[in-house]
């Protein structure tokens, strides 16, 4: 099980999501607000993931259909090297046991 420290600094979010081809929409944060999207192809899957700068909870949603495929909460999620690496981008490791 991995555990995480806290969220890494939004422009290290913002670079890190940027070189791996997704595109940032921080219209709502450079307004005053809490949220952030990044948008593309995530581990080649069409995904809107949507980030809170604030407490670091985010929800990936397909982007084509706009169903809600996980959150920050998502357990199921764990193994998969889509998850890790999102989470890995996000949050700064703290421990992997």
């Amino acid at each position: 099980m991995r555990t995480y420290k806290g969220i890494r600094k939004f422009d290290l979010i913002c670079r890190d999501m940027q070189s791996k081809g997704m595109r940032v929409d921080s219209t709502d944060f450079d307004k005053g607000g809490d949220f952030a999207y990044f948008k593309g192809a995530w581990h080649g899957l069409p995904w809107t993931i949507m980030y809170n700068t604030f407490n670091g909870h985010f929800s990936v949603y397909n982007g084509f259909t706009g169903e809600q495929i996980a959150t920050h909460m998502s357990t199921e999620f764990d193994n998969e090297p889509w998850y890790v690496d999102l989470m890995n981008t996000l949050y700064e490791k703290e421990t992997e046991n």
